[in-house]
């Protein structure tokens, strides 16, 4: 047994009075016991068998539970230590899945029962949860350790042999760690929209936009003809939310109704998709791009990017003057879409800067346009 006591602390509503345990060379954390601010002394009738030496902090507390100080003290056993070459407990996993261990310990002489305290690992901290005594019969328990029992999976066992004077004549400990299943990772879902176009292709190069998809690993456009064969196809990676296939009667062959469908890959398969049917435009008898009155204008095409690509996505609001691209000169329009919780840091590309939104870049050539967005984290 033991008593602790202290000098009154003016101001004290109350004292805790934290109890620390020495076996072979750990510190072990058993808790704190309670007292009143007019209190200067506590008496513990039993202290726990197995450790050469203990270590006692009060701590003075304010009635608004701030501490005002503490102080602490130790003593050791005659018997330091109480670690002998020829006692040793040993630790078993049973099942992960119950949560049960096996341990058992050498049956040493001159024991008259054995003291065991079992304590669990609270964030590197071994901290006390039961202590139990056993015949000197007894050598092996079976034990069980819940979740709700304490939230840990690494469990130590410390026994104690103790003689009939309940002297320390050996001490040893055991550690055993559960394994936790693991969860499996449920990917996020998966919708994906053709944004452009969805009422009529070009009979040209055709640019395509979609809605970026978090989680996926690439995206694919198919466009396919009237008797359901595949006859374009296009393979971007991930952040990536535009490309341009040529579908022109030269290249796809003839028709006027095409199915479009774009697809988020994951890992090389189709995840999810979205499909339109389109009307082709007639072919330009001169060999035109067929999206301009006199057939000569060169057409260019503006590719829009989110990033990061699952933060939203951008697309221009101009409509093409020109097999679905853009004659040189026009002003384009360009507007980003940021999912909820995200906005427009700044435009990158054709041109652009700052973080107006839409944006009005100059079209001069083929260029990429980055909507470069930023989320709450």
């Amino acid at each position: 047994s033991a008593e602790i006591a202290w000098g009154a602390v003016p101001g004290a509503d109350h004292y805790w009075i934290h109890m620390y345990g020495y076996a072979e060379d750990h510190e072990n954390y058993f808790g704190a016991s309670g007292a009143t601010g007019a209190a200067t002394s506590i008496t513990l009738p039993h202290l726990f068998p197995g450790f050469w030496g203990f270590r006692f902090v009060v701590e003075a507390v304010d009635a608004d539970g701030n501490t005002i100080c503490v102080g602490e003290d130790e003593f050791l056993l005659p018997n330091e230590e109480g670690t002998c070459d020829d006692f040793h407990v040993t630790g078993a996993v049973l099942s992960n899945e119950d949560r049960t261990a096996i341990w058992n310990w050498t049956d040493y002489p001159g024991t008259a029962f054995y003291g065991a305290v079992m304590a669990y690992d609270a964030g590197g901290v071994l901290t006390w949860y039961s202590t139990d005594v056993y015949d000197a019969a007894t050598t092996s328990i079976t034990t069980e350790h819940p979740i709700e029992a304490a939230d840990s999976d690494t469990w130590t066992l410390i026994v104690a042999a103790m003689d009939e004077h309940e002297t320390l004549l050996c001490s040893d400990r055991a550690t055993i760690t559960f394994e936790r299943a693991i969860e499996p990772v449920v990917p996020p879902t998966c919708s994906i929209t053709l944004l452009s176009p969805r009422e009529g292709m070009t009979n040209g190069m055709q640019p395509f936009y979609w809605t970026a998809v978090v989680g996926a690993t690439g995206y694919r456009v198919r466009v396919y003809n009237e008797s359901g064969a595949l006859v374009a196809e296009g393979v971007v990676g991930p952040g990536v939310n535009s490309l341009i296939l040529d579908v022109s009667t030269a290249t796809i062959g003839g028709g006027f109704t095409f199915y479009v469908t774009v697809e988020a890959l994951l890992g090389g398969s189709t995840w999810c998709q979205d499909g339109v049917t389109e009307l082709r435009a007639a072919e330009t008898p001169s060999g035109g791009d067929g999206g301009s009155s006199g057939g000569s204008s060169q057409c260019y095409y503006v590719t829009t990017l989110a990033d990061p690509s699952d933060a939203g996505y951008a697309a221009p609001n101009t409509p093409a003057n020109c097999g679905n691209g853009y004659t040189a000169g026009t002003n384009v329009e360009v507007e980003a879409h940021p999912n909820a919780g995200c906005w427009l840091n700044y435009w990158d590309g054709c041109g652009a800067s700052g973080n107006a939104n839409p944006v009005t870049i100059t079209v001069n050539g083929n260029c990429t346009i980055t909507a470069h967005l930023g989320c709450i984290q």
